[in-house]
């Protein structure tokens, strides 16, 4: 409309002062841009793949984190795993979806179109995609095949360990590679990474299965003091 009114002040009047269409266009242009800025939320979507149930407590405290956040679609969705023969095949398939706590919401895997939702961000704790002989995650769930549908795929180890530097074993897995973020547990592990992964993927942040430890901790205390 500001655009169509300037059209008609310079159709009728082409010696106009330039200044005062300036004015007209500029104040609809600030209004746009602040009504853009106030009032258009914009909702992320994050996914959480566990696979192993009881591997969860390395996942549920940034779930809960991203759960809170009002602008936040987080989404849980446990994903299928296998064992392996020895030459590295496929037995049986293992889905614990229904072993997860009450409290958390499941979404089953075939159900979540992953190129339609396009998350912003996806958190994995299995580093491994074929490079583990015991088990393995379904390949579609191999973190190289889900960097195509996020710009944010980040890994938090599914294990605590003990002071020092990561384990050289560490470094080839392919989730170091396509990883957007690595989540480890203090400088020491940050500090062995440097040489193998780019810095700005790391990100020291402790570990959510401390949270849950010392949360279950917190409760302890509570049902000791009410007794």
């Amino acid at each position: 409309e500001s655009a169509y009114q300037a059209y008609e002040v310079v159709s009728q009047n082409p010696e106009v002062n330039p200044n005062k269409i300036y004015k007209l266009l500029n104040k609809s242009i600030v209004k746009v841009e602040n009504s853009v800025r106030n009032d258009i939320r914009y909702r992320r979507e994050a996914v959480f793949l566990p696979y192993k149930a009881s591997m969860w407590d390395s996942l549920e405290s940034v779930w809960k984190a991203a759960d809170a956040d009002p602008d936040c679609d987080a989404y849980v969705i446990p994903v299928p795993y296998y064992d392996r023969n020895p030459d590295g095949s496929f037995k049986e398939m293992h889905y614990e979806g229904a072993s997860y706590p009450e409290y958390v919401p499941i979404i089953k895997y075939e159900g979540f179109d992953f190129d339609a939702h396009r998350p912003d961000m996806i958190f994995i704790h299995n580093p491994y995609d074929n490079m583990n002989y015991v088990t393995s995650v379904h390949p579609f769930f191999y973190s190289e095949n889900l960097k195509k549908f996020t710009d944010c795929l980040v890994y938090i180890p599914y294990y605590i360990l003990g002071k020092g530097l990561l384990p050289q074993t560490h470094m080839n897995l392919p989730a170091y590679q396509y990883a957007d973020k690595i989540i480890v547990q203090d400088d020491e592990k940050a500090e062995s990474l440097k040489d193998y992964v780019p810095e700005e993927k790391i990100i020291v942040m402790g570990s959510p299965k401390v949270d849950r430890l010392l949360k279950l901790n917190r409760k302890k205390r509570e049902i000791i003091e009410n007794e």
